[in-house]
């Protein structure tokens, strides 16, 4: 089950930054809010697969070993609010790199098509991976293991980039840089810590998300096409998560 809810994440993480809508009950800037409506697709099949299997969408080593090269060139750009809640924001550059080896796979595919004609999902999910999560002026400066998925040209899920890999992640509330992460996990006994982020373009958003209030708090957003890229991409991630119910990283 730590698969599949992981995955619905994914779905409504990248299905809201493709359309650009946000969530019911996020709030302005995309600092904090509750969990509202979240579309996804139901999954009816899955299975473990080996790393060198053939799937239909090719071998998990060789998608794993291919991500390194698929992040953007050059800098992406980052917004990032303080975890005291306040409406202040800080705008920096961030570097993303990517290492670790695979360790095992997951294949999920459904061809129902859904009532919303947004199925048809294929998706590769990957262990092992480490995101490099470093921005310009100390703020972060972490390695992040955490899960690679990949999807085909002809997924059909409306609004995720084609024929490529997301990273996500519910790292530790132990970051190295100088956010203190701690402090935005304190409002609640059970938070947890979520990161989503494509590949290429490189964007996504860092959540502390509180599932016994079903809201959450926007740590940061990051995109290559502007600073702190779409806020309410990232409140709908946190909202999103909120459902999956306490799974840890």
């Amino acid at each position: 089950m730590r698969h599949r809810g992981l995955f619905l994440v994914l779905l409504s993480a990248f299905a809201t930054w493709g359309c650009g809508s946000t969530t019911a009950g996020g709030h302005a800037g995309g600092q904090s809010g509750t969990e509202g409506a979240t579309p996804y697709c139901a999954i009816g099949h899955t299975r473990s697969v080996n790393l060198d299997e053939e799937t239909p969408v090719g071998t998990a080593r060789e998608r794993f070993d291919s991500v390194p090269s698929l992040w953007t060139s050059g800098m992406t750009s980052l917004r990032w609010y303080p975890p005291d809640g306040s409406s202040s924001y800080v705008d920096t550059t961030l570097t993303l790199s990517f290492s670790g080896s695979p360790t095992t796979a997951t294949y999920f595919w459904d061809t129902s098509n859904g009532s919303d004609n947004e199925c048809g999902t294929r998706v590769l999910s990957i262990e092992g991976g480490v995101l490099q999560f470093q921005t310009a002026d100390g703020a972060f400066d972490e390695s992040i293991p955490g899960t690679v998925a990949w999807y085909p040209a002809d997924n059909g899920v409306s609004g995720w980039p084609q024929n490529g890999a997301a990273f996500y992640a519910s790292p530790a509330a132990k970051f190295t840089g100088s956010y203190d992460i701690a402090a935005a996990t304190r409002r609640s006994p059970n938070a947890r810590i979520s990161l989503v982020t494509n590949v290429s373009p490189a964007e996504g958003g860092l959540s502390v998300v509180y599932p016994s209030t079903t809201s959450f708090f926007t740590v940061a957003t990051w995109s290559t096409t502007g600073a702190g890229g779409n806020p309410g991409g990232a409140g709908t991630n946190g909202a999103a998560d909120a459902g999956i119910g306490g799974t840890g990283g």
